[in-house]
């Protein structure tokens, strides 16, 4: 009797915030522990709808700040990127694109390799990305699931 091949999980690639060394873990997990420097990982997207004043954001998902949410931190570290509506102050550092809506209020730096700033949005702070792009508030393009 033969049994049929297990299907394989599916996988995801992230990088470690802390060291920067990837890995290869299944979509379910949550969070882990980096092989490279052995701290732990969040690997969540996080959601922040209302008022949060943290000292540390950090996680291998994306950060989305809801239009009625305020995210204010010294450090947020968002490797799969940003989609920000509401107020967000603190340095942001990203690998994936950082979003900022019309209806944001930015106040920090930024370190990302694409930043999306749509027509309306409050910004102040310094920018270092590898792509700035200023589209029309009606051609912006939805982020939500890109990273």
């Amino acid at each position: 009797m033969q049994f049929p091949k297990p299907i394989p999980a599916p996988t995801r690639t992230i990088q470690c915030y802390h060291c920067g060394r990837a890995a290869a873990l299944s979509v379910a997990a949550r969070s882990t522990t980096c092989a490279g420097c052995y701290r732990g990982l969040t690997l969540d997207d996080l959601v922040v709808s209302g008022r949060h004043l943290v000292a540390k954001v950090q996680t291998c998902g994306r950060v989305v700040v809801e239009s009625k949410g305020c995210l204010i931190g010294t450090l947020i570290h968002a490797q799969g990127g940003l989609d920000v509506a509401g107020r967000l102050v603190g340095s942001v550092q990203s690998a994936g694109t950082v979003a900022i809506r019309h209806t944001a209020e930015w106040e920090g730096d930024v370190s990302a390799p694409v930043v999306v700033i749509e027509r309306g949005a409050r910004v102040s702070g310094r920018f270092h990305a590898g792509t700035v792009l200023r589209p029309e508030a009606s051609d912006a393009p939805a982020l939500a699931g890109s990273g």
